[in-house]
C-alpha cells in the first residue's frame, strides 16, 4: 500500500514532500501501524456521498487515534494540527482535480481580502477549507469566463499534462501568484494584476 501512494503521488513532490507538510512520510508510517485503518481513511475521505467538513473530521479524529497509540514512529511524535487540512487537501485534490483545491490557510486568508469573497475564519479546520473550496470555485468560474485565460493555458501544456477542464489548478496559482502582490513584496510591485480587475471577481 505504500508503494501505490508513492506512485499515485509520483508527480506531486513538491506538495507530497515539502518542509513542514509531509503527507507521503505521515502515511507510510500510518500503514505501518494499521494498514487496515489507512485504507478507511482513504475511503472515508474520498466518500462523495458525505459533506467534506464531516468527512474531513473523520479523517483528522482517526489519523490522530493512530498517532496517539504510536507516537514512537517516524512522523507520528506530535499532533500536525495545521497540516492535517494541507494533507487532505491535498490528497482530495490529486483524485479529484476538477473538484478540490489545495489549501493553505495563509493564502486563503490573503485571497478573501484581495478579492472580498467571504471566507469563514472560524476555530473548525474542516469549515474553513470548504469555504476556501467555495471561494476559488468563484475564481475558476472568472478565470473560465475569461478566454484569454483558457487560451494561456493551452499555449502551455502539451499532450502528457492535464488539460485543467474546469480551470482548478489555475486557480490554485492564481491565488498564490496574488498573495505576495497584496502582501505588498517588491518583486510583485510592477505585476500587470490590477487590484480592481482582482477585486471584480
Amino acid at each position: 500500500m505504500a508503494g501505490m501512494i508513492d506512485r499515485a503521488t509520483s508527480d506531486a513532490d513538491y506538495l507530497i514532500e515539502s518542509n513542514r507538510y509531509y503527507p507521503r512520510k505521515i502515511f507510510r508510517s500510518l500503514i505501518e501501524v494499521d494498514r487496515k485503518r489507512v485504507r478507511e481513511i482513504f475511503e472515508n475521505l474520498f466518500d462523495e456521498s458525505q459533506d467534506i467538513t464531516k468527512r474531513y473530521g473523520a479523517f483528522e479524529s482517526m489519523i490522530e487515534d493512530l498517532r496517539l497509540g504510536h507516537e514512537y514512529k517516524p512522523y507520528l511524535s506530535r499532533k500536525e494540527s495545521s497540516a492535517y487540512p494541507v494533507i487532505a487537501s491535498t490528497f482530495l485534490w490529486l483524485m479529484y482535480p476538477d473538484r478540490y483545491y489545495f489549501y493553505k490557510y495563509s493564502v486563503a486568508k490573503k485571497v478573501a481580502s484581495a478579492t472580498g469573497i467571504c471566507f469563514i475564519d472560524d476555530t473548525d479546520s474542516g469549515h474553513k477549507m470548504a469555504s476556501w473550496f467555495k471561494l476559488l470555485d468563484r475564481v475558476s468560474r472568472s478565470l473560465l469566463e475569461d478566454t484569454r485565460f483558457r487560451q494561456l493555458l493551452d499555449d502551455r501544456l502539451d499532450k502528457t499534462m492535464c488539460r485543467d477542464e474546469q480551470m482548478h489548478c489555475m486557480a490554485i496559482d492564481f491565488a498564490f501568484y496574488i498573495r505576495p502582490l497584496y502582501e505588498g513584496r517588491k518583486n510583485y510591485t510592477n505585476a500587470k494584476v490590477s487590484r480592481n480587475s482582482i477585486v471584480s471577481m
